[in-house]
């Protein structure tokens, strides 16, 4: 009796909008086929003591022992994110790589993600699977309607091709085995840090038309590899060495020293504080409440709205020091809105206190309420309104926590469920309130008669 239909989301400004998001199983190939290229890094746990910097030792693959098919466990929402599934904390971490088609640089780059137990949530629609999130608009900082593609997904060198329609790139990497490499067409990047997880993100972009393999060695941290296909780049992330997000990474070809680069300690990855959700007002009679998006930075950004429990979520791209506004068509009081980026939550509100509907006047003697019944629990009322405007009313169960919203259209009436919480013994009182004031109220106790429903997706308090 207190289920009902999903949540759904507006967004007033129509910049970007899905009501949910279905699980779709994927087929492919190995990442490295044609078009995509292979992007690695992997990093060893030694450390250097910064001094002479010198090329640490090969990285080594090891076995660890884990055995796991992953080619029905990625999901892709169209081009846009990626949810990897794992069963558990023991199939991490995971080495996993994200192939995409970056749409400003025009290339095909490669993504390099150590997956830990910090970086999984679970979802409503993916039971208790752990679930890793990619969404390229959050990764590139781009607005929802950029052309940005994820192409594939690979987990510990199994990889998984995108099947949607958009996952295609105007270009391909290279990977000329007799073309010579020209360490001027490699360039390096300090991205941005996650002062939280203690990382920083670079990038290598490599403008030659062969694949190059380079070692680096973070001062005071620790040593890898890192592979960047032709004609594309490769993100990766190390271990920083201050609390700040500071990382000094040096990069070698063989015994020769190519370049020295520090991580980008002005810009975080993740716009934890940057980003504020924030409730606005409940519309009862519309179904919905109102939120609000405020980006703090001067880049766009498209966090992503999800409703806990549910599978609504919304990519909502805020432009740098705006804010925009969005309708969540729910006004359950058990409601929580979650703010999302990179698989972070970075806000969570519930439903707001305030109602929209704060100017209309409802007036006591128009508001006659009564107990209809009882079944399972729950208790049946009726409130009617012989005003000439609709009345937007909240009930509460008094002496416990249930409460809800009706709206009680002029001139007619409307039924809806209240949970008893146990108080059916000794009986109940329901309150109606308007303006935080209570106008009326109706009892109800074990006597009584019990009712059928008359509405399969009823919802509580309607």
């Amino acid at each position: 009796m207190a289920g009902g239909r999903e949540p759904t989301m507006t967004d007033e400004r129509t910049l970007s909008r899905r009501d949910s998001l279905r699980s779709i199983a994927t087929t492919g190939a190995l990442v490295g086929g044609a078009g995509f290229g292979l992007g690695t890094a992997s990093a060893t746990g030694d450390k250097k003591d910064g001094k002479d910097h010198k090329k640490g030792k090969d990285d080594k693959d090891g076995d660890d022992g884990k055995d796991v098919d992953y080619e029905d466990r990625v999901d892709f929402q169209e081009c846009d994110a990626a949810f990897v599934r794992f069963e558990s904390e023991d199939e991490l971490p995971a080495a996993v790589r994200i192939v995409t088609y970056n749409a400003v640089d025009e290339r095909i780059e490669h993504v390099a993600v150590t997956v830990t137990a910090d970086r999984v949530r679970q979802f409503a629609r993916y039971g208790t699977d752990l679930v890793y999130e990619f969404n390229v608009y959050q990764f590139y900082d781009r607005p929802a309607d950029s052309s940005d593609r994820i192409l594939a997904v690979s987990i510990d060198g199994q990889g998984v091709l995108n099947p949607h329609d958009c996952a295609k790139a105007p270009v391909d990497t290279k990977n000329d085995e007799d073309a010579t490499i020209d360490f001027d067409e490699l360039s390096y990047d300090g991205i941005c840090v996650d002062t939280d997880r203690d990382t920083a993100r670079f990038r290598v972009a490599n403008d030659n038309k062969r694949t190059v393999t380079l070692d680096y060695v973070v001062a005071g941290g620790e040593e890898g590899t890192v592979t960047i296909a032709g004609k594309s780049a490769t993100y990766f992330e190390v271990g920083t060495t201050s609390s700040s997000g500071s990382a000094t990474v040096y990069f070698y070809y063989g015994d020769s020293q190519l370049a020295v680069e520090g991580s980008n300690q002005d810009r975080e990855c993740i716009p934890r504080d940057r980003l504020r959700l924030t409730a606005q007002c409940v519309e009862v009679c519309e179904d919905r409440s109102w939120y609000r998006i405020t980006n703090y930075e001067g880049r766009t950004l498209t966090p992503t709205l999800r409703v806990a429990g549910t599978a609504s979520d919304a990519a909502i791209t805020v432009p740098g020091n705006q804010a925009v506004d969005v309708w969540i068509g729910s006004t359950d009081p058990n409601t929580t809105a979650q703010l999302f980026y990179e698989g972070d939550i970075v806000g969570s509100e519930g439903l707001p206190e305030e109602l929209c509907e704060d100017d209309v006047a409802v007036d006591p003697e128009d508001i006659e309420f009564e107990a209809v019944g009882r079944k399972d629990g729950y208790g049946r009322f009726k409130a009617t309104n012989h005003g000439e405007t609709k009345a937007p009313l909240e009930w509460r169960l008094e002496d416990g926590d249930a409460r809800g919203y009706v709206c009680v259209p002029a001139k007619s009436t409307a039924e809806f469920w209240v949970p008893l919480e146990g108080k059916l013994e000794d009986g109940a009182v329901v309150g109606l309130y308007h303006d935080g004031d209570r106008i009326a109220e109706a009892g109800i106790d074990k006597t009584a008669p019990k009712v059928e429903d008359d509405n399969e997706d009823k919802k509580k308090g309607h």
